[in-house]
């Protein structure tokens, strides 16, 4: 049975649900109505119905250790960024989970100068200058004590035992010197560079696992580094304490996690590790590249963002593995996990 549009008046052939000429519903009776009535309108969602949920989207899940990784530009459409912790100061932290292993992604903003190049770094050069003072005045100590002991050898056995006690002790002041100097110029010489620390509110039980999971959130990301390794060390005061060692060239990294009453603190410092005759090689070379165009403040900021990419991964595998760890003690998902934290101070 033909049919007529009622809004354009064209043709139309019967079961079609819309007019190919203008479009409006043409199929029944009651669509003709509704179009003279108004426009089609969804209907009511029932009271009684059930939220619409969203399925959460499922991404691959990272790579293991020796398996190459997504390419960038699929691993940024990946990431869902949620938005950034209160307790960001210098660094804009954002938060994307894996669905598939449920382990936190976590996107590490670096803000600041940040200078980490040695030979323009003045708490490195400070330390330096320490080191100098603190061989001088160990020096001073050896030369006055060992007069004084030489003095008294020359002393009990008459002249000839008196020169030859001054010669001895001239031959030992020229080798203690010598000696001074070696591990003046080799002994490497720390100077902080930045740190940061949180408090974890009641996970003082999540202690003996944080740095597991550090550890596998640097296996994870595959971070590249040359050491990564549990340390003791006994800091004045504070006893036998674990740390996490991490370096990469000439920059180290220590990881310390400790039970805090019922609090669980995590933090970690970051620091140049060199000696001055190393420092005062790469002076000598800053002033060779001058020469060749490439000693400038573009090319010597440029040459140490690597170690300022190891610094951002440091910050991101300690947030990680404290969530993994508090969320494994809980025996839940790392996507619900959220103590409660205080932000430390940073040092740059």
């Amino acid at each position: 049975m033909a049919q007529t549009c009622g809004d354009c008046g064209s043709a139309v052939t019967a079961g079609d649900a819309f007019c190919g000429q203008c479009g409006k519903p043409v199929n029944s009776a009651a669509a003709n109505a509704a179009h003279q009535d108004g426009p089609l309108m969804p209907p009511p969602p029932r009271a009684d119905s059930e939220p619409l949920v969203q399925a959460r989207p499922s991404w691959p899940a990272a790579p293991a250790m020796g398996q190459a990784g997504p390419r960038a530009s699929v691993g940024a459409a990946q990431a869902r960024v949620l938005p950034a912790p209160d307790y960001a100061a210098n660094e804009a932290e954002s938060v994307a989970y894996d669905a598939a292993s449920q382990v936190p992604v976590t996107e590490i903003e670096m803000a600041g100068r940040g200078n980490f190049d040695p030979l323009h770094n003045r708490w490195l050069s400070q330390q330096i200058l320490r080191q100098a003072v603190i061989f001088i005045g160990l020096y001073a100590l050896a030369v006055l004590v060992s007069s004084i002991f030489f003095l008294l050898i020359g002393l009990s056995g008459g002249v000839s035992a008196a020169t030859s006690a001054v010669t001895d002790w001239v031959r030992f002041c020229a080798l203690l010197s010598i000696v001074m100097a070696v591990l003046f110029w080799l002994m490497p010489v720390p100077a902080l560079l930045s740190q940061r620390s949180k408090l974890i509110g009641n996970e003082a039980d999540a202690a003996e696992l944080v740095f597991r999971h550090v550890a596998a959130a640097f296996g994870r990301h595959q971070t590249p580094l040359d050491v990564l390794r549990e340390k003791t060390l006994h800091p004045p005061g504070e006893g036998r304490r674990d740390y996490l060692e991490l370096r990469r060239g000439h920059f180290t990294g220590y990881i310390s996690c400790f039970a805090h009453g019922r609090d669980l603190y995590v933090g970690w410092t970051y620091w140049i590790k060199m000696s001055p005759l190393r420092w005062m090689l790469m002076r000598v070379g800053r002033r060779l590249q001058e020469l060749s165009g490439r000693g400038s403040d573009i090319y010597q900021t440029l040459r140490f963002e690597s170690a300022r990419a190891t610094v951002a991964a440091l910050q991101s595998a300690v947030l990680e593995g404290t969530a993994s760890a508090t969320a494994d003690l809980k025996r839940q998902s790392v996507g619900f996990a959220g103590p409660v934290n205080v932000s430390g101070l940073d040092i740059d």
